[in-house]
């Protein structure tokens, strides 16, 4: 995990407001091997994934290194889930249901030679 790399990060850093760009991470020596980097944008907050990962960042002792998950994929992953199906804007969205118009999603994969 590289962003949010930060273990007391406030909501208002992790806005992107309109036109703003965002730098994430820092530049990082990496093995021969392929790769990829998931990016995931929300409409509404991700406060619960974020408090997750900020518990990881702290159990690390990481300030601005990525973030293992592997510990506790599940945890993050159902976080993750529960803040992008919540109710939005009153509108009934089933548990576990993410609405596409919400959410934001790329994935990259490459290769290190």
């Amino acid at each position: 995990m590289a962003f949010p790399d930060k273990k007391n990060i406030t909501d208002d850093k992790l806005l992107v407001k309109p036109k703003e760009n965002l730098l994430v991470g820092k530049s990082i020596a990496v093995e021969k091997g392929s790769a990829e980097a998931l990016v995931i944008a929300s409409r509404s907050p991700l406060k619960k994934a974020v408090k997750a990962l900020q518990t990881l960042a702290q159990e690390q002792n990481r300030d601005s290194d990525p973030i293992d998950i592997n510990r506790e994929p599940v945890k993050v992953i159902n976080d993750l889930l529960d803040d992008l199906s919540v109710d939005r804007g009153g509108i009934n969205v089933q548990p576990g249901e993410v609405k596409a118009a919400d959410i934001a999603t790329l994935s990259i994969s490459f290769e290190v030679e």
